[in-house]
Order: structure tokens, then sequence, then C-alpha cells
């Protein structure tokens, strides 16, 4: 009988036990998660504190100062070369031509077409239909992307015709800030 009771409690306790064992080890891995919270908050602090010494330290030296001053002039420069407050189509289409004339690439059209105004930029769409082999159109578009001008390629097709030469047809869109 004695040993019947004893079962009986200790199934009783059973899940109690559990449910201790099983809060102990919530609890346990709250802490720890604490702490990884703690950690990165603490390195977080670190770094702000380290970029405010950065700071006062620039504050304090007039020559970086100057060097920091020039280093945004020259940023703002180079953004304002690729888009540009003003449109600047003559410019581009000139610089346009001289890249397909030193590509020796077949121009058949250039037409521009009427800008398009978005919310805080305008684009003025291209028109471009010529014809070259396969390397100066590799060429071509290659330098085409390294201008520093903002530019979109869209609507691109490529034709074969028969004398093995390339026909391509595509929009080219350049950008700038709208005033």
């Amino acid at each position: 009988m004695s040993d019947n009771i004893r079962r009986k409690r200790l199934e009783s306790l059973a899940p109690l036990i559990l449910a201790i064992v099983l809060s102990s080890l919530i609890y346990c891995f709250n802490i720890q998660l604490s702490r990884v919270k703690a950690r990165e908050l603490k390195l977080a602090v670190k770094h702000k504190e380290d970029n405010i010494e950065r700071l006062r330290q620039l504050a304090l030296n007039p020559k970086k100062q100057r060097v920091m001053r020039d280093e945004v002039f020259k940023e703002k420069l180079r953004l304002d070369a690729t888009v540009p407050s003003e449109l600047g189509l003559t410019k581009f289409l000139k610089d346009l031509e001289v890249l397909i004339a030193d590509n020796q690439i077949n121009l058949t059209n250039l037409s521009p077409q009427d800008f398009i105004m978005e919310d805080n930029y305008i684009k003025a769409p291209i028109n471009l239909l010529f014809s070259a082999d396969y390397q100066r159109l590799i060429a071509f578009f290659s330098q085409l992307e390294a201008m520093d001008r903002l530019l979109t390629v869209e609507n691109l097709s490529i034709i074969k015709d028969k004398s093995n030469s390339l026909k391509i047809k595509t929009l080219l869109y350049i950008y700038s800030l709208k005033e």
C-alpha cells in the first residue's frame, strides 16, 4: 500500500517538477538573450562614442576640416555630373556622337524625344538606331556605361542583317534633377 501511495505522489509531483525545470530553462534562456542584447547595445554605444570622438577631433583640427570639406565638395561635383541640376542635352548628344564616331559605328538615327517629368527628376528619352559589328557594339556599350552621366538603356533590340552586321535599336534615358 505504501508503494502505491509513493507512486501516486511521484506521479502527481512529476508534472510539477517538469514545470519547474522548464520554467528554469526558459528563465536561463531569457537571461542569455538579455546578455546578448546588452552586449550588442554596449557595442553600439561604444561605436557612437567613437564617432563622436572622431567628430570632436575633426572639429578641433582646421586642417582636417579643410580636407573633409574638399572631399565633400569633390563628392558633390561627382554627383552633380551623374545627375545634374540642368539636363545638358546638347552636351550629352555631342559626347554621344563622339563616342559613336570613336567606335566606328554606323549611325542611322539619333533623335531626342519630349522630356518626361517625374516627382523629383526629369528624364529625357533619346531614340538611337545604328549598326556595328559585335566587338564595336560591346566597346560602345562599355564606354556608354563608363560615362559619368546617369543613363539607362531600355527597349534594346538587336537584329543580325545579311552582311553579318548587327542592327541596334534602343531607347536611352538621361536624367536631371528638377529645379
